[in-house]
């Protein structure tokens, strides 16, 4: 059985400023799911945002599962705050040191779901707005969001694990190297 990691792992620190250190940002996330057995899942959802006492991570965050047979909505939730904490900033990489205030909170919220059996699977989608205004990239970051999905196949599965956390940040001109190297318990093919 091959399977193409396709859940939404967005956690993309574009660091270009001090501008907005402070404020509270979404920078991306995760959904994950553990098969319980008889048609029950374990959905996690990590969100990744920028550190600050502005905003609070949202409580609930409201996640919706869809049947991908027809797009049907068969499932919509708030899943509750279940813990938060602070990543620390560090780099290995001699090139950069990081300067003070660089901080990312995350935030792991938890729900079991049961969802019946159908030949197309299903599709778990978290949104929420917005990105830091400090990013270059993108037209009017501060209204810009993100989306968060996470494929269930047909039959029972698991989804696959990263083994790593991408890097915070990463030194400008300068190359890195990152394994996209994953865990999987149904010892699924990973096709990336």
């Amino acid at each position: 059985l091959k399977m193409r990691i396709k859940f939404g792992y967005i956690l993309i620190c574009l660091f270009l400023g001090t501008q907005g250190m402070r404020a509270s940002h979404i920078i991306g996330g995760k959904i994950t799911y553990k098969s319980l057995g008889a048609n029950k899942y374990e959905i996690t959802l990590t969100v990744y945002r920028d550190c600050g006492v502005t905003l609070g991570f949202d409580n609930p965050a409201f996640i919706s599962i869809y049947n991908k047979s027809n797009n049907s909505l068969v499932y919509s939730a708030g899943l509750f705050l279940l813990s938060r904490d602070t990543v620390k900033a560090s780099s290995s990489n001699p090139c950069f040191v990081p300067p003070p205030g660089i901080c990312i909170e995350t935030g792991i919220y938890k729900d079991t779901v049961l969802l019946l059996p159908n030949s197309s699977g299903y599709t778990i989608a978290y949104q929420r707005c917005c990105r830091n205004f400090s990013v270059l990239n993108i037209t009017v970051p501060n209204m810009t969001g993100t989306t968060i999905t996470a494929d269930i196949p047909p039959t029972a599965n698991n989804t696959p694990l990263f083994i790593n956390d991408p890097p915070m940040f990463i030194c400008y001109s300068d190359t890195f190297k990152y394994s996209f190297a994953a865990t999987d318990l149904d010892n699924d093919s990973l096709v990336y």
